[in-house]
């Protein structure tokens, strides 16, 4: 092999290098472009799931508030329940008091 094409192979391998590198500098762009953009998505979902742990929080404590209204409501059934009892045990009283119904 003569040397000018020993030169010619190795200018077309320089080439053919250059043409690589050059490739590789524009994929190096778009994954820094890719990259800068996942850390703009990460930080949104930091936020995100920041508000949840916060609506989560709100959320318990309305389930407690609400588990208690529902004790004192459950209480106050049973009271008005046992009022009811009450007031129809002296109306089957009065009824069967033969007395009080005479005409």
């Amino acid at each position: 092999m003569t040397d000018s094409k020993k030169l010619d192979l190795l200018l077309e391998k320089v080439t053919g290098i250059e043409k690589d590198v050059s490739e590789l500098k524009k994929d190096m762009v778009e994954v820094k472009a890719d990259i800068v953009e996942l850390k703009k998505d990460v930080s949104e979902l930091k936020k995100d799931v920041s508000e949840l742990k916060k609506d989560v929080t709100v959320l318990k404590e309305e389930v407690r508030v609400m588990k208690g209204e529902i004790i004192h409501l459950h209480r106050y059934s049973d009271l008005i329940l046992d009022e009811v009892e009450r007031v129809h045990s002296i109306l089957d009283m009065h009824k069967a008091d033969k007395r009080v119904h005479t005409a």
